[in-house]
């Protein structure tokens, strides 16, 4: 998987096991790394749609990542209970 490629949102949401409207948090509000620095997505203007945005796949896959692993997310409970 080329980490420095941009991608399309349904793209990234698939690669990365989120919902696409995920990628408006990142982009606006980002997340936080296990080492406490705040950062958000790189995207670009599409290519080939004209108003849409492409995402650094990279970005999108720390952002899942990260997000998973960070203890205040209230999802990972959820998680962590299916999985038990």
């Amino acid at each position: 998987m080329n980490r420095d490629a941009y991608v399309p949102r349904s793209v990234a949401a698939a690669a990365a096991g989120v919902h696409p409207s995920t990628f408006a948090n990142w982009q606006d509000r980002g997340w936080v790394t296990p080492d406490g620095q705040k950062r958000h997505l790189t995207t670009r203007p599409s290519r080939r749609r004209r108003g849409h945005l492409e995402y650094l796949l990279g970005d999108v896959l720390d952002a899942a990542r990260d997000t998973k692993l960070n203890p205040r997310n209230p999802g990972r409970a959820a998680q962590i209970l299916v999985l038990a």
